[in-house]
C-alpha cells in the first residue's frame, strides 16, 4: 500500500484508545452495587431487574469487541495454494516482539574475491543465528553446526550451508523450507556426479536423494544423466523438479515420489516455479513491464517486484492477488529515507518477513496491519557482500 495509506491504517489500528476501562468500571458498579433502598414498601422488583439487565448489555457491546480483537484469526489458503502440514501455529501480535527469527548471514567477501571455487580461502562463510524484534539484537546459535547432515553440493569443496530453520524439529537444515517434507521429518537434496573433478558444470549424472533427520536414514530416490534443478520443492503431492539435458536443451517438469521413487511429468503450471512463458503471463496479468518474483506468500499466491533495486528507481512490492488485484506491500523510490529493499521474504503464517540487504532492518508485513519495521544489530552494514535473510517462521 501507499505509505500515506499505511501511516493512516497504522494511527486507525494503535492510536489513542478511547476510555473504554472508565466506562466498563461504572457499568460494573451498576451490576453490583446494592439496589437503592425503596422509599415505600412493594418498589416493583421488575425495575430492578432491568437495570441490571441494561448494565450486562452495555458491558457485552463495551467488552465484546475486545474480546474479538484479541481472539487469533485462522487464515484460509486460497484455491491454487500448495497445502502443507503446518508448522506450529505464528505467534499472536502481542508475542511478536518476544519471539525469535532465524536468521543467517551470508559473508561473500572473500568469494567474491577469490579466483576459483577449489580455493577453501575464498568460500562464502555463514552464520546462523536469532534475532528477537524487541530489541534487534542478532545472536549467533552454536548449535547450527554441519555434524552428519548431508548437503545439495555441485563441487568437491562446496562448504555446508544453514538455509532453514525448522520449527518442528528446532534444527537447522541444510535445506530450504519449500525442500522440507510436510510432515518436517525429512529433506531433499541434489548431488551433482562425478564431484571428484570439481570443475565448473561437468558431470555425467545427478542424483536426488531424501534424508530423514528422524532416523538418520538417507535415500537416493532418482539419478539421472539430466541436470536436476537446484529449486526443486517438496509438496503435498510430491517432490517437483525440473531438468536440462546435459548438452542443453529444453527444460522438463516432473513429480517424483517421495517413497517409490516413480517419476512422471508435471502439468505445465506446477511447482518449482513457472516457466517462461508462464512468467510472462504472469507479469501480463498484473500490468508488470519491469521487476520479477521473489517467491510466493503461504497460500501459494506470486511475491513480485516491479522496477528494480538500481539507486533512485520507482519500485514496488505486491503480493498478486486473483484477476490481477495487487495487495501492495510497500512502493518508493530506491534509497529513500524509508530504506525498504527486503532480501527474500519468509512465510509466517498469514505473515511475510524480512531482512533488508543492508543489515540495518527486520521487516514485518501482514496484508491485516501493514509493514512494521523493527532494527537490526549486531550484523555489519552498508556492506555490499554481507547480507542477512530471514529463513524461517519466528520461534
Amino acid at each position: 500500500m501507499h505509505e500515506e495509506e499505511f501511516r493512516t491504517r497504522y494511527r486507525a489500528a494503535v492510536g489513542d484508545a478511547p476510555d473504554e476501562l472508565g466506562a466498563v468500571q461504572r457499568a460494573a458498579a451498576v451490576v453490583h452495587r446494592a439496589p437503592p433502598r425503596p422509599e415505600r414498601a412493594g418498589a416493583p422488583r421488575a425495575m430492578i431487574l432491568v437495570a441490571g439487565a441494561l448494565a450486562v448489555l452495555v458491558l457485552a457491546g463495551l467488552l465484546g469487541p475486545r474480546v474479538l480483537r484479541a481472539m487469533p484469526r485462522v487464515t484460509t489458503p486460497a484455491a491454487g495454494g500448495a497445502p502443507r502440514d503446518a508448522p506450529p501455529a505464528a505467534p499472536a501480535v502481542a508475542a511478536v516482539a518476544t519471539c525469535r527469527l532465524p536468521v543467517v548471514v551470508g559473508d561473500y567477501r572473500a568469494a567474491a574475491a577469490g579466483q576459483t571455487r577449489d580455493d577453501q580461502s575464498t568460500q562464502p562463510k555463514y552464520t546462523a543465528g536469532f534475532v528477537a524484534p524487541a530489541t534487534g539484537d542478532f545472536v549467533a546459535d552454536p548449535s547450527a553446526q554441519a555434524g552428519s547432515l548431508p548437503f545439495s553440493r555441485a563441487y568437491v569443496n562446496d562448504n555446508w550451508e544453514p538455509e532453514s530453520y525448522d520449527p518442528v524439529l528446532k534444527r537447522w537444515l541444510p535445506a530450504r523450507v519449500r525442500q522440507v517434507s510436510p510432515d518436517h521429518h525429512s529433506y531433499l537434496y541434489l548431488l551433482q556426479s562425478p564431484l571428484a573433478t570439481g570443475k565448473g558444470s561437468a558431470f555425467d549424472t545427478t542424483s536426488l536423494h531424501v534424508y530423514d533427520v528422524t532416523t538418520g536414514k538417507d535415500r537416493t530416490l532418482w539419478t539421472t544423466h539430466d541436470q536436476i534443478g537446484w529449486d526443486a520443492t517438496w509438496e503435498s503431492d510430491g517432490i517437483h523438479a525440473s531438468t536440462t539435458p546435459g548438452g542443453g536443451g529444453r527444460m522438463a517438469s516432473w513429480v517424483v515420489d517421495p517413497v517409490s521413487g516413480t517419476v512422471v511429468p508435471a502439468a505445465p503450471s506446477s511447482p518449482p516455479g513457472p516457466s517462461p512463458a508462464e512468467a510472462v503471463a504472469t507479469f501480463s496479468e498484473y500490468g508488470m513491464t519491469k521487476g520479477g518474483q521473489d517467491g510466493t506468500d503461504g497460500a501459494g499466491h506470486p511475491i513480485l517486484l516491479e522496477g528494480s533495486r538500481d539507486p533512485g528507481a520507482h519500485y514496488q512490492y505486491f503480493v498478486g492477488g486473483p484477476n490481477g488485484r495487487r495487495i501492495v506491500i510497500h512502493e518508493g523510490t530506491m534509497g529513500d529515507a524509508f530504506d525498504f529493499d527486503p532480501a527474500g521474504f519468509a512465510v509466517d503464517g498469514d505473515r511475510l518477513w524480512s531482512a533488508n540487504y543492508d543489515g540495518t532492518a527486520i521487516w514485518l508485513w501482514t496484508e491485516k496491519d501493514g509493514l512494521k519495521r523493527y532494527p537490526l544489530t549486531g550484523v555489519p552494514r552498508h556492506d555490499f557482500y554481507v547480507i542477512p535473510t530471514v529463513v524461517g517462521p519466528c520461534q
